[in-house]
């Protein structure tokens, strides 16, 4: 087989082997980042609330944490910043409360809207109007 490839063939199937094993690595440890941590944070009035962290990409080569606070349904978007000192490295970009955002039915979707797929689902099947060959 290496024939093929000639005399340099080795190198050339070499070369091609530890491409593909480092995008492999790439892509797999890029699907590990997302992995979420469960702490759970005690609140003054004794309940444990879960705060979910999330790695992110926010953009090529800039990395960031998400945070979901599920108690007091609210996210936060930090992004790391490698090139400034220690305590400026993390930076708050956004936060929000999704409490309500969770309540909405139907925003910004397209046809079919929710209702319509509830209205379809709950209607009682029709019957042929065509006959049926004999």
């Amino acid at each position: 087989m290496l024939k093929r490839f000639g005399p340099g063939g080795t190198t050339l199937l070499l070369l091609i082997t530890i491409v593909s094993t480092a995008i492999v690595v790439i892509l797999f440890s890029r699907q590990l980042t997302a992995v979420s941590e469960k702490p759970a944070i005690e609140e003054p009035d004794g309940e444990i609330a879960v705060v979910e962290a999330f790695a992110v990409q926010i953009r090529p080569g800039v990395e960031g944490i998400a945070l979901v606070d599920k108690k007091h349904h609210t996210i936060c978007l930090y992004q790391y910043q490698a090139h400034r000192p220690a305590h400026e490295g993390l930076v708050l970009l956004s936060a929000r409360s999704f409490r309500y955002d969770v309540q909405l039915e139907d925003y910004n979707t397209a046809e079919p809207r929710p209702a319509e797929v509830k209205q379809l689902l709950q209607a009682p099947p029709q019957k042929d109007t065509v006959p049926k060959a004999r």
